[in-house]
């Protein structure tokens, strides 16, 4: 065990890919059920708080879990939006950081991964950075705002409207759309 072992610690062992599979799967497990707590930080929390003082919270939920891989920081399932909240430090703010340490590069390099995972999928994905949630939490509900206006007025998604064509009565009109489901 590891009393008896000389070296303390992490081994340098690493662990296999379907390994890596399970256990990235039963931490996702227990963080949906709750069983890990999960520790939000203050711009995390300010932007919630924000959103629902401002009543876009609707439809939306906290550490979201998506295929099997990922938690989202904040998430519209129906809708497909996905909000990410980025550490200045953690993830290696441009604006501050030229040189990134080895933490930073291995989180950016998840980031990148989540990011082309959602957008592959069809969701359309906010990047906010803590300096800006600090600095301008107005000019970030602002982006959320006009986001959410653009499936107001395109209830069917981010479809490609092929036509639309006046129904002859004021404010009517026939949309087509390329899109099977509509």
């Amino acid at each position: 065990g590891a009393a008896n072992r000389t070296t303390q610690g992490h081994t340098g062992c690493k662990h296999s890919e379907e390994t890596k599979k399970i256990l990235r799967e039963k931490t996702l497990e227990q963080i949906s059920n709750g069983k890990v707590k999960q520790t939000m930080t203050k711009p995390h929390l300010l932007f919630i708080e924000t959103m629902k003082r401002e009543n876009l919270w609707q439809g939306f939920e906290n550490e979201h879990s998506i295929g099997g891989k990922f938690s989202i920081d904040i998430a519209h399932p129906d809708l497909k939006i996905a909000i990410e909240i980025q550490g200045d430090y953690w993830h290696a703010n441009p604006k501050y950081y030229t040189k990134r340490n080895q933490i930073q590069g291995k989180n950016i390099g998840r980031d990148k991964i989540k990011s082309k995972f959602l957008t592959d999928n069809g969701w359309q994905l906010l990047i906010f950075w803590e300096s800006d949630i600090k600095k301008n939490i107005d000019g970030c509900m602002a982006d959320v705002k006009s986001l959410l206006a653009d499936y107001r007025e395109n209830p069917w998604g981010l479809v490609e409207i092929e036509s639309i064509y006046p129904m002859g009565e004021e404010e009517t009109y026939d949309i087509e759309v390329d899109d099977p489901e509509h």
